[in-house]
């Protein structure tokens, strides 16, 4: 009754020894090339080149993606400046076009009749007195008119 149970068992059983044996086999096979062999060596060299390659890839994406943040930051804080410089420079433009009008209408008011359009342009005159008082006889007097 339970021989034919029995001998299936004992045929796995062989069969599992004889695979553990021939796994060994091939395990000790493949730890000496790895170790002892040119190729093992050569395969440990190019691993060791890919995992270097593979750092110095993460390393620059990294640099790459800190890099353009800062550009990115940059740029958006130039943008920021060139608008309150066009500000700044529209609200002289403004300032001067009115004080433009204010000395033309000064120089309206004052003469009576219009004065010709032309650009603000300041006119120097000499000054006649000197700048420290003269003392009797020591310059010539100037005379207004």
């Amino acid at each position: 009754m339970f021989g034919d149970l029995t001998r299936r068992v004992q045929g796995s059983f062989d069969k599992q020894e004889k695979l553990m044996y021939e796994i060994q086999s091939a395990n000790k096979k493949f730890i000496g090339e790895r170790t002892g062999s040119s190729t093992g060596a050569e395969r440990e060299r190019v691993l060791k080149m890919l995992v270097q390659a593979s750092d110095a890839y993460a390393e620059l994406k990294a640099n790459l993606e800190e890099g353009t943040k800062f550009y990115r930051d940059l740029k958006r804080n130039i943008d920021r400046l060139r608008q309150k410089v066009g500000d700044f420079e529209t609200a002289r433009q403004k300032e001067k076009e009115d004080l433009m009008e204010q000395l033309q209408l000064n120089n309206f008011s004052l003469s009576g009749q219009p004065q010709p359009q032309k650009m603000f342009q300041p006119q120097y005159q000499p000054t006649l007195a000197a700048p420290f008082p003269p003392s009797p006889g020591s310059f010539p007097s100037y005379q207004q008119q």
